[in-house]
């Protein structure tokens, strides 16, 4: 009781898991997931993290979902992104390149208090917003970038407009391509990508998986 534990197979009928195999991931540690709502400090290697906690596994003493919770990271916590298992990924997520906003998972010790972060993973996440007029900057094809304005949950975390790359492989739905994002009058979207933080400035980045309008 307690473990955290991986378990994979295939369902039966009935609903329950025929179990290929069961792999105990951890006795004493936890994990949580949501989104930075700020770091400490604001810029430079941030040593804490608030997170706004929208899971956690075991049951944590002091976080609960749907508060924000506080981490600390130091030059011991390893930094990764979902699926990107190459020397590059640290390059382009650490502890001085994290922002407000982004959907991340935070795992430790639990003995370990107060509650410090050993990993810090990157998730891809989807934002809701307004395409920016006049801001679609085409390469050729659909390789380009344009800029969009954030609302909902993500416009109160997210400051200012967000610069959204894509390319051939990205996925457009309800437009055919990044040159339908065109005209006088705002368009609404939802992007789905990686979020991160522009190494010159500090600004917002999207890499778009898919763009879809919104009605």
């Amino acid at each position: 009781v307690g473990m955290i534990v991986e378990v994979e197979g295939t369902f039966n009928d009935d609903g329950t898991l025929r179990a290929e195999f069961v792999k105990v991931i951890a006795e004493d540690r936890f994990v949580a997931g949501g989104l930075i709502t700020g770091l400490v400090p604001a810029s430079g290697p941030a040593d804490q993290i608030n997170l706004l906690v929208r899971f956690e596994l075991p049951d944590v003493p002091g976080i609960s979902v749907g508060d924000v919770g506080t981490f600390n990271v130091d030059g011991n916590t390893w930094f990764h992104i979902f699926r990107k298992r190459l020397a590059l990924s640290s390059l382009l997520f650490n502890r001085s390149s994290m922002l407000p906003g982004q959907r991340v998972v935070i795992g430790g010790q639990l003995s370990q208090q107060p509650l410090t972060a050993r990993r810090v993973t990157l998730l891809p996440q989807a934002l809701t917003g307004n395409w920016v007029i006049g801001s679609t900057r085409i390469i050729g094809g659909n390789v380009g970038s344009f800029q969009m304005v954030c609302n909902s949950l993500g416009g109160c975390i997210i400051t200012g407009p967000v610069k959204v790359w894509t390319d051939n492989m990205t996925w457009f739905r309800g437009l055919a391509g990044l040159q339908d994002l065109s005209g006088t009058n705002p368009i609404r979207l939802r992007v789905f990508g990686l979020l991160l933080k522009h190494p010159a400035d500090g600004s917002y980045v999207m890499i778009a998986r898919w763009v879809a309008k919104l009605s």
